[in-house]
């Protein structure tokens, strides 16, 4: 269901360009994605804003997590759903990864 939902999260599943786009638009407006990604991506976000910003989100914390993981620290994104994802999003299976926004 589209826009339902307070909070959406995601580890390990994507790139931000693609999370953006597969995430976002489960979440209502007002509402949260939380992605769980590693120690420094900072690149990675820079990268996605402008899908993250098609969706209808806005950055709001990079928040340094601490985690048993291997490789040390990880990091929780999280990013605001300040308006409505337009209707044609997501677009259909494989094409967020093979042409992310």
């Amino acid at each position: 269901q589209r826009e339902v939902y307070d909070v959406v999260t995601a580890r390990a599943v994507a790139e931000m360009r693609v999370l953006a786009e597969l995430c976002l638009p489960l979440a209502r407006v007002g509402g949260f994605l939380v992605a769980y990604k590693g120690a420094n991506p900072e690149e990675e976000i820079d990268a996605a804003n402008k899908a993250i910003n098609t969706m209808g989100g806005t950055l709001m914390r990079v928040v340094p997590v601490d985690s048993q993981a291997p490789g040390g620290s990880r990091t929780a994104v999280v990013i605001h759903k300040s308006s409505a994802t337009p209707a044609k999003y997501p677009r259909r299976p494989g094409l967020p990864n093979k042409r992310p926004l």
